[in-house]
């Protein structure tokens, strides 16, 4: 949780550190930072969720899944 606070808070600096060197029209904006970190938490407990709904049924990960050996091609849910 600290890293999408501090994430958030480094682009908010940086926006605010290149207005005042005229790179750019953007502002540090505290609702900025309040709402990108309760954006990146809520994101990230979706996440949790999703990987303990994976581990649990065993049946929604295929096995390849579980032994990392994921890519594009063999990306599926079964049936």
């Amino acid at each position: 949780m600290p890293r999408i606070f501090l994430t958030t808070l480094t682009i908010e600096i940086i926006q605010g550190t290149s207005t005042f060197f005229y790179l750019s029209n953007r502002i540090f904006d505290m609702n900025d930072l309040a709402v990108n970190t309760a954006g990146g938490v809520v994101g990230y407990v979706i996440y949790l969720i999703t990987i303990f709904v994976m581990k649990k049924d065993k049946n929604f990960v295929p096995n390849h899944v579980e032994k990392g050996n994921l890519n594009e091609h063999n990306l599926y849910i079964k049936s």
